[in-house]
């Protein structure tokens, strides 16, 4: 009776050490079961955190690269718009010495020319008296004294006459008299400085003349200046590549063509080729003003291209 209870109190214990073997072996389980559950969600709120900071820090570095390239792009325009001032200022500042220079060389010349005439109106006057055969006195003075602008346009007009007239851009050439006397009457004084009463009407028709020689003198400058002008607008523009296309050019170039009498037209001439820059009494000022821009940037080393853009304005190409 001893030995089976000693036997039942014996597997009593043994099942009872058995029962918390496996409860503590199933709490274990557990617990590592949470340890790794928990270091699952702290690696993914590792992760989350890591990954926030990376997408700050670059946001961070596309401002920064943003803020640079805005900085950058400031720069290169403010050095652009700093080169182009300089060039500009360069640029007058050469055309300004070059009038300094042209006004000297004139100046010069002109002051020659006084010294040469005089030392010739001087030997002249010593002359004897018996050279002169029959003449006792001295030779009378001109009737009329002219300016030297005057004469100068007049030599030009004389020189060219013709081709005005055949052009039709003057009805007939004018005199040295007729200029000199509508300047007079503008001015109201001729060129001793006496005074000229000349009224209204006479000071309207003098203005008249020579308005209408201004516009005949700037004619001949509207065909180059539109070729000059509208070469690379023609070239890029469909609809003025129809009217005004390689033929436009070809007319102006041309030197001749014969007509169906079998006489010879001039292509080239400035009564047919096509003007896009009408010559009036609005615009010759705005026209003889381009020219003369135009001439000064081809003197300076420009391109006819380069000179088209600065005179149609600041990236106007």
């Amino acid at each position: 009776a001893l030995s089976q209870a000693w036997l039942h109190e014996a597997q009593e214990r043994q099942e009872k050490e058995r029962e918390k073997h496996l409860k503590s072996a199933k709490e274990a389980a557990l617990k590592a079961s949470q340890l790794r559950e928990k270091e699952v969600k702290k690696r993914k709120r590792e992760d989350a955190r890591d990954e926030r900071k990376r997408q700050k820090l670059e946001e961070v570095e596309q401002k920064k690269r943003a803020r640079v390239e805005e900085r950058l792009s400031r720069l290169n325009v403010q050095v652009e718009e700093r080169l182009f001032k300089e060039a500009c200022f360069q640029r007058e500042k050469v055309i300004l010495l070059l009038s300094k220079s042209l006004g000297k060389e004139f100046a010069r010349r002109r002051k020659m020319a006084e010294m040469v005439a005089g030392n010739a109106i001087l030997s002249q006057k010593n002359i004897r008296k018996d050279v002169f055969l029959g003449f006792n006195e001295e030779l009378p003075p001109l009737g009329k004294i002219y300016d030297e602008d005057v004469v100068r346009v007049w030599d030009f007009v004389s020189s060219f006459g013709k081709s005005f007239v055949k052009w039709g851009f003057l009805p007939s050439v004018p005199t040295i008299d007729s200029l000199q006397g509508a300047i007079d009457d503008i001015r109201g004084a001729d060129t001793l400085g006496n005074s000229i009463q000349a009224d209204e009407a006479t000071k309207l028709k003098a203005i008249d003349s020579l308005t209408d020689l201004a516009v005949a003198l700037s004619k001949p400058l509207g065909a180059n200046i539109t070729k000059l002008l509208f070469s690379s607008l023609i070239a890029l523009n469909p609809g003025l590549q129809k009217d005004y296309g390689a033929s436009f050019f070809a007319e102006i170039n041309a030197p001749t063509q014969t007509t169906s009498n079998g006489k010879k037209k001039e292509e080239g001439s400035l009564s047919s080729s096509p003007v896009l820059l009408p010559v009036n009494r609005l615009t010759w000022q705005e026209v003889a003003r381009v020219a003369f821009i135009s001439d000064a940037l081809g003197e300076l080393g420009f391109s006819r291209q380069e000179a088209a853009h600065l005179l149609r304005g600041y990236r106007s190409g």
